[in-house]
């Protein structure tokens, strides 16, 4: 008999949030399987771009600029099987008025 160790189902939260321009995006990728997560590769990039953005299950961007809005890829692996999913990320710019 086979047993094969799944990641479950990956889950990325928050899935749609907007941020103000100069503050720290925080998005998270997780699993329903909690006894595999130590055996989980993830893989972070920006939908559309090929860089790699983040190698953990947590995505870190420091202040933010409206060049970051779009959408975030989590890719998770275990070697033997692949997961992904998506957050989509608004950055709302705030301008500070000029006064005449």
């Amino acid at each position: 008999m086979l047993y094969f160790q799944t990641a479950g189902i990956i889950i990325v939260q928050p899935v749609n949030t907007t941020i103000t321009e100069g503050e720290t995006l925080s998005i998270n990728c997780t699993t329903t399987n909690t006894t595999n997560v130590s055996g989980l590769n993830f893989t972070w990039s920006k939908v559309g771009e090929g860089s790699v953005l983040g190698r953990s299950s947590q995505l870190t961007i420091l202040d933010v600029n409206r060049t970051d809005e779009g959408e975030y890829n989590c890719a998770a692996t275990n070697g033997t099987v692949n997961w992904t999913a998506v957050a989509t990320v608004t950055v709302f710019c705030e301008y500070t008025p000029i006064n005449h």
